[in-house]
């Protein structure tokens, strides 16, 4: 199967599971901040995972995004009215930083109830800059600390308010709620300096009165645990280069330690530590790394009994312009049973070491 630059972002689960498949090919693509769903095991919440009892032939995946940039935080992002959540635990908010939000997100509103307190919210739907968010076991949203006083005053004719000494044009940048005489109205549009629309006209009409403006902080929440989950052996050549996995909440996992890899093939590697679970002996790891990119070092752990013959791990990295960098060469392995510990008790670890291209 070829996935050729596909997108896949914002699922409660993977972006992509690839079940009982052969010859899996990931080229280009965006598998980015899955894993929403915070009642799955982290193997669950990745971008891209590979599953199941059949051994596949190969797994190439190369130039791929597989990262989570939700780390974001728009200040004065959003505006409510106050008022609890519905029978569903949810509640319509507007936005006044449109950016980066989808539906099916989780995001933090900062500061949105009594304490105050943030609130964690699933967005569920959107309606331009409207979007319906869902709080778990229902909240109530208050204006308690949430509230700025505006430059100037205001009156009000049906739903035109006219200020003076007002600056609309700076202090009111999207549909924002705003407090005056005791109630709640939204501005829907700014029309100068001085003049602005509302969503509907004060019970009593305003003049010369003060005016607040509420809003709060919206914050993204990294959910993709991992870039990628490798959780089925396989016969062939794991392949993995160029691939972008910054913001992961574990950061990256090349091959978790239900790997096998058959006798003398190779494995491509990035640079990280990385867990390998050895079916058999490995000859040769790979990994690319950027131009005068030096590790500091690399461990692999064996998780499970060797069976072969004693031998040596050659480790060798290479760049994108095919120079090689050697770090470490003739890493003893001794075969046998595994013990508490991997490898008779200890890691194999490669010491940090110093080296130059050639």
């Amino acid at each position: 199967m070829i996935l050729d630059n596909c997108n896949a972002q914002f699922n409660g689960q993977q972006g992509v599971r690839w079940i009982d498949g052969d010859n899996l090919r990931v080229i280009g693509g965006r598998y980015v901040n899955n894993g929403q769903d915070t009642t799955k095991t982290t193997a669950q919440r990745v971008g891209v995972a590979t599953e199941g009892s059949k051994t596949p032939t190969g797994i190439h995946m190369a130039d791929v995004d597989l990262s989570d940039d939700q780390s974001w935080t728009h200040t004065d992002g959003a505006s409510f009215d106050p008022a609890t959540t519905d029978a569903d635990d949810q509640i319509v908010i507007s936005l006044i930083d449109t950016n980066d939000i989808f539906i099916g997100q989780f995001i933090k509103l900062k500061g949105a109830a009594s304490g105050p307190a943030d609130l964690t919210a699933k967005v569920v739907g959107r309606d331009k800059d409207d979007i319906t968010v869902e709080i778990s076991g229902g909240a109530t949203l208050v204006e308690t600390s949430n509230l700025t006083s505006l430059t100037g005053t205001v009156s009000s004719s049906g739903k035109i308010l006219t200020g003076v000494s007002t600056i609309f044009e700076t202090e009111i940048l999207g549909r924002t709620w705003i407090k005056a005489d005791g109630e709640f109205r939204q501005i829907t549009k700014v029309l100068s300096a001085t003049s602005a629309q509302i969503n509907a006209a004060f019970t009593a009409p305003l003049s010369a009165d003060t005016m607040e403006k509420l809003t709060i902080n919206v914050e993204a929440i990294p959910s993709q645990q991992r870039g990628y989950h490798i959780g089925t052996s396989f016969a062939g050549q794991l392949r993995v280069s160029n691939l972008r996995q910054e913001g992961n909440v574990e950061k990256r996992q090349q091959i978790n330690d239900l790997t096998e890899v058959a006798d003398g093939q190779v494995i491509i590697l990035e640079s990280g530590i990385v867990t390998v679970d050895t079916g058999d002996a490995i000859t040769t790891l790979i990994g690319n790394i950027p131009r005068n990119f030096v590790p500091l070092g690399y461990r692999f752990k064996v998780t499970t009994g060797l069976v072969g013959t004693d031998g040596t791990i050659d480790l060798r990295f290479q760049d994108a312009a095919g120079l090689i960098y050697t770090e470490v060469t003739g890493l003893a392995i001794a075969i046998g049973t595994k013990s508490s510990d991997p490898i008779t008790g200890a890691d194999v670890e490669a010491a940090t070491g110093q080296g130059t291209y050639r």
